[in-house]
């Protein structure tokens, strides 16, 4: 299974010997229509649909636009429950989450 990977203490770093840069899909997502977009923000942006692809509206488009790109992360493959145990044992407390993607953070600081 992949699972994006960060560390704590060093957050936009590597965060261990097995980590690898992957490319995953992102949703941006904003609170607007895309002519309001468009007028607002294509100087600085540029046209919503200039940039990402499977551009979407939600709400009969009144007040959200949606649209996919690629984003780089830092990521790592673990097969089996055994496999995260032995990642656990060596790298210490790890802080896991889901969302679009499951996440591993490496907690080997203090962040609250």
């Amino acid at each position: 299974m992949k699972f994006r990977i960060s560390r704590t203490s060093a957050y936009n770093e590597k965060p261990c010997q097995e980590a690898h840069i992957m490319s995953v899909p992102e949703w941006h997502t904003r609170t607007c229509t895309e002519g309001e977009f468009n007028e607002r923000f294509s100087e600085k942006e540029g046209l919503w649909r200039s940039k990402g692809r499977n551009h979407k509206t939600v709400n009969d488009g009144k007040w959200i636009s949606r649209r996919e790109k690629n984003q780089k992360v830092w990521g790592i493959e673990i097969d089996s429950l055994d496999e995260l145990i032995i990642f656990s044992e060596e790298y210490g407390e790890l802080v896991l989450s889901c969302g679009d993607m499951p996440k591993i953070e490496i907690y080997d600081d203090y962040r609250e």
